[in-house]
C-alpha cells in the first residue's frame, strides 16, 4: 500500500520548521511527500493538492496537513488578496474518493469539521485538530503526532485531557479533537 502526504506550511518560518520535521518522519516511514509553502503561490498550492486528491489511488491512504495561520474562514496564505478559503479547500477534497486523514493545525481549524462532514464519511475519514481550535490556538496536533506516531501511539492512547483555564475556571478538555476512522495507524511505522 503506498501511502502519500501533502503537507502545506503557512507563511511564518515556524510553520515551515515543523512540516519540514513532519515530512522527515514520514520520509522515513516510506511514504511518498510533497511539501508546499502556501505563500509562495497559493493557487499552486491547491492545483497541487487536487491533483494528489485526484492522482492518489483510491486504496491508498492520503494524508493532506496544513499548518499555519487560519481563521473561521479558511487558511492565511500570507498573502491579503489571496487567502485559502474552506469553501475552495471543500471542492479539491471532494475528488478525493479514498482514505483521507486532515490534519487542520490552525486557529479556528475545528471549525472546518462541520463542512466536511457533509460530503465524507467517518468510516474513509479522519479529521483531527487542536480542541482549541474554535478559537485562536497555538497548535499541537503535529507536534503530538511527531512525539507519539513513531511509537505506534496515538496522543489519545497517552493523554486524554487537560486542564485549561477560562475564565476563572479550571475544566478538563480533550486534547485534541477527531472524528472518523483511525487512519493515522497507517502512518505509524511498519515495526510499531
Amino acid at each position: 500500500m503506498e501511502r502519500r502526504a501533502i503537507l502545506l506550511a503557512g507563511a511564518e518560518g515556524r510553520f515551515l520548521e515543523k512540516i519540514t520535521a513532519f515530512e522527515e518522519y514520514l520520509l522515513e516511514i516510506g511514504c511518498l511527500v510533497e511539501t508546499i509553502r502556501v505563500t509562495e503561490d497559493p493557487l499552486y498550492a491547491m492545483r497541487r493538492l487536487l491533483h494528489a486528491c485526484i492522482d492518489t489511488p483510491s486504496a491508498s491512504p492520503l494524508l493532506v496537513t496544513y499548518e499555519g495561520h487560519g481563521d473561521r474562514r479558511g487558511w492565511d496564505s500570507g498573502s491579503v488578496i489571496l487567502p485559502i478559503p474552506y469553501w475552495g479547500i471543500t471542492t479539491v477534497l471532494k475528488r478525493r474518493s479514498g482514505p483521507l486523514l486532515l490534519i487542520n493545525d490552525t486557529c479556528y481549524g475545528a471549525c472546518y469539521l462541520r463542512r466536511l462532514q457533509k460530503f465524507r464519511s467517518d468510516g474513509d475519514t479522519c479529521f483531527i485538530s487542536t480542541w482549541d481550535s474554535y478559537e485562536q490556538t497555538s497548535g499541537g496536533v503535529i507536534r503530538d503526532a511527531l512525539e507519539y506516531w513513531p511509537h505506534g501511539r496515538k496522543v489519545e492512547d497517552v493523554i486524554v485531557k487537560h486542564f485549561v483555564e477560562r475564565d476563572g475556571i479550571e475544566r478538563e478538555e480533550p486534547v485534541q479533537i477527531r472524528w472518523g476512522a483511525e487512519l493515522e495507524r497507517m502512518f505509524f511505522p511498519s515495526s510499531a
